[in-house]
């Protein structure tokens, strides 16, 4: 008896230290227009262009329920499906406390419970009401039957409520800095921001007593963007060309009036599509000291120097074909490609990713 009562206690004691140590986790629940039993709803995730499932739940009499622990707030989906078509889907944020959202089949629905799922509500009424300004302005802008005048009209107004647009969303992300929705856009914005925007954000950051990995990969990212800005000098960097023979940037530099450094990749589409435009460039100012120096992002030896056959490119070229973690990438902190800067003679970016006409207007400036 003594026994038994002993191993009650000692479950008992389990059970308390199970409960003590258990994390709070989320609950999200909803009901799905339209559903009927043994249909799905999946949790989703963005991923690049498309999405990655990470839960699956069974409707059952129109309803469906996710469980499980969030240790930070993301931006999440959840979409129904019915014989293997979509029969509705609405995004919101997945944070732990209990969320309840309604699926429904043509329009986004708002999911509630839990306060950044409040937030987010209320950010995403006032861009889709700023969406909803801009459609008969889209629709002048793309109608052929319009004259140039009211397109043109049209045209400068779209560029007005873009610009309040984004202003609306960098105000939003600085008067909830210390949120997890003003991550999450942050996430999604911060590259499209300039650093004197970066700064005015790091200073909020600071202010708020917030420190997290975004906070240190904007930090970074501003040292980078500095590294590159018009009126900065550019960094020296030592790379192999295609024969194996080493070259350094700033010699090159140093033997041409204008150089242009050219981050491209025989794989990026809209590189291949500028060499034309960079040739043109090169035909025309080359004998008045022009220089292009590529440095290439590739990763194969025989896919770099294919390309450079077959878009026959006569300027120097370089690349240690390491891909995204090439010394040049880190070095400079490249983020995408084409990327390209146009220093003079000492060194000094006098411009950045020009492209087409804009890039021989410069040169036509320059010599």
């Amino acid at each position: 008896m003594k026994k038994n009562l002993r191993n009650v206690f000692l479950l008992v004691v389990v059970l308390m230290t199970l409960a003590a140590t258990k994390k709070d986790g989320y609950t999200v629940s909803g009901t799905v227009a339209g559903a009927k039993d043994g249909d799905t709803v999946l949790l989703v995730e963005m991923q690049g262009f498309g999405m990655r499932g990470l839960d699956t739940a069974l409707v059952r009499q129109g309803k469906f329920v996710f469980e499980g622990e969030q240790a930070e707030p993301v931006w999440r989906f959840v979409i129904a499906k019915s014989g293997g078509k979509t029969i509705g889907g609405t995004d919101f944020i997945l944070e732990n406390g209990d969320i309840t959202t309604n699926i429904a089949s043509n329009k986004r629905t708002e999911a509630k419970g839990t306060p950044n799922n409040l937030l987010w509500n209320s950010f995403m009424i006032e861009t889709e009401k700023q969406g909803h300004e801009m459609d008969p302005l889209w629709k002048i802008i793309s109608d052929s039957t319009a004259t140039a005048a009211d397109r043109d009209a049209a045209t400068a107004s779209m560029k007005q409520l873009q610009i309040e647009q984004e202003k609306y969303k960098f105000d939003f992300i600085r008067q909830h800095i210390e949120t997890g929705v003003a991550r999450i856009l942050l996430e999604n914005l911060y590259m499209g921001y300039s650093i004197e925007q970066l700064e005015v954000i790091a200073q909020d950051f600071a202010k708020a007593k917030v420190s997290n990995d975004l906070t240190k990969t904007i930090s970074k990212y501003v040292a980078n963007m500095k590294k590159t800005e018009i009126g900065a000098l550019v960094q020296d960097i030592s790379l192999p060309n295609e024969k194996g023979e080493m070259l350094d940037l700033l010699a090159l530099v140093a033997k041409n009036k204008i150089t242009l450094v050219d981050m491209w990749a025989s794989w990026c589409v809209p590189c291949r599509a500028e060499v034309p435009h960079l040739k043109e460039a090169y035909t025309d100012y080359r004998a008045k000291g022009f220089e292009i120096v590529g440095i290439s992002l590739d990763q194969s030896g025989e896919a770099w120097k294919k390309a450079m056959v077959e878009l026959e490119m006569p300027w120097p070229q370089m690349s240690d074909l390491k891909g995204w973690k090439s010394a040049a990438a880190v070095q400079y902190g490249i983020q995408a490609i084409p990327f390209t800067l146009l220093v003079d003679q000492q060194g000094k970016i006098v411009a950045k990713n020009l492209r087409g006409k804009a890039l021989e207007e410069k040169l036509a400036e320059l010599l």
